[in-house]
């Protein structure tokens, strides 16, 4: 555009004869839309403090949601007690033996071992068929807690020294054995007071 050179330009007329009426100044836009710093200092702290709120509650809820996760502990061991056995011959080949025992302590490595403090009696009945082993009973015990574990215990053979063997299984009881899952097997001989129960096997602690 050429320079002014009339008496006009000096007036704010341009060159189309329109006078240029002079723009107000426009704060920058920071200046609008932010607000004064005392309320941006309680915004942030307010968001702050819910922030740290959701993140208890949701902290709470989780915990609270979450199960407790299970143990698996090995409770091999050897049990130690008492037994007496009565046979009951119906022929030669078919023997029926009503068998009891009472463990007063087992001996285990591991502390955290439900059975470490177990004792209470066992009884049963095994079947000799034609030399075949079988048959079952359970066992009532009571630990250092007072809490009740009944355990069920399945006769399948006998070993070379007479020994019977088989399979046990937890199936309930008070406190801590309401939760417990598991079994193993289970090598149980001996005369008298030199009784004892050789136990092998793994329980949950739910």
């Amino acid at each position: 555009m050429p320079a002014c050179r009339f008496h006009a330009c000096r007036m704010g007329i341009g060159r189309i004869g329109k006078p240029q009426v002079p723009r107000p100044a426009i704060p920058p836009i920071d200046v609008l839309h932010s607000p004064d710093r005392s309320t941006t200092e309680r915004i942030l702290e307010e968001t702050i403090m819910y922030l740290n709120r959701f993140s208890a509650f949701a902290a709470i809820v989780f915990f609270a949601s979450t199960p407790a996760l299970a143990e698996t502990v090995n409770v091999s061991g050897v049990g130690h007690g008492s037994s007496t056995a009565v046979a009951m011959p119906a022929s030669e080949s078919l023997i029926v033996v009503h068998v009891t025992s009472s463990y007063d302590r087992f001996d285990t490595e591991d502390a955290d071992n439900p059975f470490a403090s177990a004792t209470g009696p066992c009884f049963g009945a095994i079947l000799v068929d034609k030399g075949v082993v079988s048959g079952e009973g359970l066992c009532h015990y009571t630990d250092a807690n007072d809490d009740v574990a009944v355990i069920k215990w399945m006769a399948n053979g006998m070993s070379a020294e007479g020994r019977t063997l088989g399979d046990w299984m937890v199936l309930g009881g008070t406190g801590r054995w309401a939760s417990i899952t598991g079994g193993g097997a289970f090598d149980a001989g001996g005369e008298g007071d030199d009784y004892t129960n050789i136990i092998n096997g793994k329980v949950t602690m739910n």
